[in-house]
């Protein structure tokens, strides 16, 4: 059975995101079920927004 799922598919999946404060003040956050997505901002306002964008 072939596999018919697009790219847009994976896109369009909730994925669990974690956020970390930074002891030098910011936040990072990472998507631990797409490697290599991962972020940083000043507040978590800025760093919820900058991991939704590197997700698209």
């Amino acid at each position: 059975m072939k596999n018919n799922r697009t790219l847009d598919y994976f896109l369009s999946l909730k994925y669990p995101i974690s956020i970390y404060p930074e002891d030098e003040g910011g936040y990072t956050a990472l998507i631990t079920d797409l490697p290599g997505c991962i972020t940083q901002g000043e507040t978590l306002e800025e760093v919820v927004i900058n991991i939704n964008e590197n997700k698209v």
